[in-house]
């Protein structure tokens, strides 16, 4: 072969590979340019492999994301927490109980998982469906107002207050009341178990009463008087306990001792008496 035969061989084969590594160069550009456009015009879908707790909302977009999430909470959200107080049952949903989903906020990070990949990444996992394995929390959000909106009105129907001993004069009759305990609902200690009851997924609860003491009892009340007009009789009384009875004279007619409960504010031993009409 003559050497510009060859010379002509070799040019014809340097000219067949620049045709083909330009055309592999232009199909590789083409390439990633369909894989960009693809990939700008799935942008509004979040990246498959991506799960809400146990929701799947790969490939699909924001508005079906928080329609689906929020499907799947309200499940957990019409669930409800039986509380017993005093022997009365009240049942309240968790919804109810102030408890919300924070849907659109795990929405939001489920899309922000494409942001954590370049946009070659992304094309490659929605190209392929290939899942990106992500997994989001679906957190909640415990209100208090609405659980001491309840505690305070639980407290209002089932408190009771105590009562003193007393030794009363009602309507012409010595009625001897002894004392009793009361019962408090501690709203703030309420609301911290009905709280505790709804981060745990308890079905119940029950909330305890503090027992409020009377501050006169039957042994405290001390001494008291009573006079029977009836009688003439006067009875001293230690709490519910006669312990001395004595005949009284209790003033002629139109002097006679007015009924009505007293408060003895001063004592004397053997007073002299002085007639508080002397001219009759």
């Amino acid at each position: 072969m003559t050497l510009p035969r060859l010379f002509r061989r070799m040019a014809r084969h340097r000219l067949a590979i620049a045709v083909v590594v330009t055309v592999l160069l232009l199909t590789s550009v083409a390439s990633t340019a369909g894989a960009y456009i693809y990939e700008r015009s799935s942008a509004e879908l979040i990246l498959p492999g991506v799960r809400i707790g146990e929701i799947e909302v790969g490939d699909i977009t924001r508005s079906e994301a928080v329609a689906a999430v929020s499907t799947a909470a309200g499940v957990l959200l019409d669930q409800t927490v039986t509380i017993h107080v005093d022997g009365e049952v009240w049942v309240k949903s968790l919804s109810q109980l102030g408890v919300s989903a924070r849907v659109r906020r795990a929405v939001d990070q489920a899309f922000a998982v494409s942001g954590s990949l370049s946009w070659l990444s992304r094309a490659y996992h929605r190209l392929t469906d290939n899942p990106v394995q992500r997994t989001i929390d679906l957190t909640y959000r415990y209100r208090r107002r609405p659980v001491r909106s309840l505690m305070n009105k639980l407290a209002a129907e089932v408190s009771r207050p105590s009562r003193d001993a007393a030794v009363k004069l009602a309507d012409g009759e010595v009625v001897y009341q002894r004392a009793r305990k009361g019962q408090s609902l501690d709203v703030l200690a309420g609301m911290d178990a009905i709280t505790t009851a709804l981060r745990s997924r308890s079905q119940s609860v029950t909330l305890p009463f503090e027992p409020v003491l009377p501050e006169v009892t039957e042994k405290t009340l001390g001494k008291t008087v009573t006079i029977d007009l009836s009688t003439n009789t006067l009875r001293l009384l230690d709490g519910f306990d006669v312990v001395r009875k004595y005949d009284v004279g209790t003033a002629m007619q139109g002097y006679s001792t007015p009924p009505g409960t007293w408060e003895v504010v001063g004592k004397q031993e053997n007073p002299t008496w002085y007639n508080p009409a002397p001219d009759t």
